[in-house]
């Protein structure tokens, strides 16, 4: 996978909506978050406080896949940030995921879409 991928490249990484909660560790503390979509390059999360653009983060959440949960630990880095009345919508580009967590989230995204 390439993940340099610029502007509109990454919005065409083929994602899936989902409304799953996961825990998002910043700064050696643990949030809950909501991840609103995925693809093998990204999420987006609604997190309760305000992130800035390059903050590094890390979520783990578990994906169904097959009627089987499925750990992921992801990480990344915050890309944006917008306000959703109390909450903010955080966009994040993967680093480097694993050859194991691309397969599935591409399976995943693949029977979600």
């Amino acid at each position: 996978m390439n993940h340099s991928l610029m502007g509109a490249d990454k919005r065409r990484a083929k994602r899936a909506n989902l409304d799953k909660q996961a825990t998002m560790l910043i700064e050696q503390k643990q949030l809950s978050v909501r991840v609103v979509n995925i693809s093998t390059i990204g999420l987006g999360i609604i997190s309760p406080i305000q992130l800035e653009a390059q903050t590094y983060i890390a979520i783990r959440l578990e994906l169904l896949l097959n009627n089987q949960q499925i750990p992921l630990h992801l990480a990344g880095h915050v890309v944006h940030t917008t306000a959703v009345q109390t909450q903010f919508l955080v966009g994040i580009e993967l680093d480097k995921p694993s050859e194991y967590c691309q397969r599935i989230i591409h399976q995943y995204v693949t029977q979600h879409r």
